[in-house]
């Protein structure tokens, strides 16, 4: 993605009008924030998703031309975009394909064959693109890399929900070798490389572990403690490094649900299962802070210059400086 932003200020700033469409993924590249907006029409036909982009310096949203049939899940870099493909099999089924875009011209080429496997967890970085892919009648799913090309295969694992990438090696969650242990694992773009276990968390009965983040040194994990009917424990941003040299406790966040983002200064997280609020933390230690929202914010994200979400009720996109 671009490196280039326009801040916005401190001063809240509302991007874009969602009108009855609700907010799916929202992705910053450069001077525009994208984001998939979600409608329906009231009947049990599958809802219609729209890719849009809207300048962060003000302006109407533009709606990505023919696109055709989407899922949620996308990304974007300066040259190219990155989509899920929907292809109606039959009333009651669909298959999914992952689909390169050229943004000038249009042209398309086919990253993956329209298959039953669902896509997602889509990251575009300056070498190429990586994708989780995950079969609905079992447990069997992968992570690939396609850089422009070609597709590879980096790591079969099952239900990769989520990964983090720093363009050389992908990091995720996954069952261990031991009945119920989890363990952050890495994989590497090396040709012959295998996985290596970069922190065992053991078996805990009712913890939850996601990725989050990378930075140069150290891979971000929330934990999250689930109790029961959408309330939870407090839980924790973990900073575990690369090495497995070690980990410490960026913030122990009271009744933490996981949903969080991580830039080079801070972690920020949805208050709670309605999002009521935004907190962060800088990644360094130090208080927590909240910025209070209008509507449940879903989902978050930012880039050098600004701090972005989405809410719904109303459905709307927001920005403010990511910096103070």
């Amino acid at each position: 993605a671009s490196a280039a932003c326009t801040p916005v200020g401190p001063v809240v700033k509302r991007l874009a009008d969602l009108g009855d469409g609700s907010p799916g993924a929202i992705v910053p590249n450069g001077l525009d924030l994208w984001f998939t907006a979600v409608t329906r029409d009231g009947s049990s036909s599958a809802p219609s998703v729209g890719l849009y982009h809207v300048a962060t310096a003000g302006g109407a949203p533009v709606l990505e031309p023919s696109a055709g049939r989407i899922g949620v899940a996308f990304a974007v870099s300066d040259a190219n975009l990155a989509i899920v493909r929907i292809t109606e099999v039959s009333p009651s089924s669909t298959f999914e394909s992952l689909v390169f875009r050229a943004r000038t011209t249009g042209a398309e080429l086919a990253v993956t064959v329209p298959s039953k496997q669902r896509l997602g967890s889509l990251r575009a970085t300056p070498s190429g693109l990586f994708y989780a892919t995950q079969d609905p009648s079992s447990v069997a799913a992968s992570i690939a890399y396609f850089d422009g090309t070609r597709s590879k295969p980096i790591s079969s694992l099952r239900s990769p929900l989520s990964f983090v990438t720093d363009a050389r090696e992908v990091f995720y969650i996954r069952y261990g070798t031991n009945s119920g242990n989890r363990v952050l694992e890495s994989a590497s773009l090396q040709d012959g490389s295998s996985p290596r276990i970069v922190k065992d968390f053991g078996a805990p009965v009712n913890d939850g572990h996601r990725v989050i983040g990378v930075d140069d040194t150290e891979v971000f994990v929330a934990r999250t403690s689930p109790i029961g009917h959408g309330t939870f424990n407090d839980g924790d941003v973990l900073a575990i490094r690369k090495d497995g040299g070690g980990e410490r406790v960026v913030v122990t966040i009271p009744g933490f649900v996981g949903d969080a983002i991580v830039d080079p200064d801070y972690v920020t997280w949805t208050d709670g299962i309605l999002g009521k609020a935004i907190g962060r933390a800088r990644l360094s230690g130090g208080p927590i802070e909240r910025i209070e929202v209008a509507g449940n914010v879903r989902p978050l994200a930012a880039d050098a210059c600004n701090l972005y979400w989405a809410t719904s009720e109303p459905n709307a996109i927001y920005a403010r400086s990511r910096l103070p």
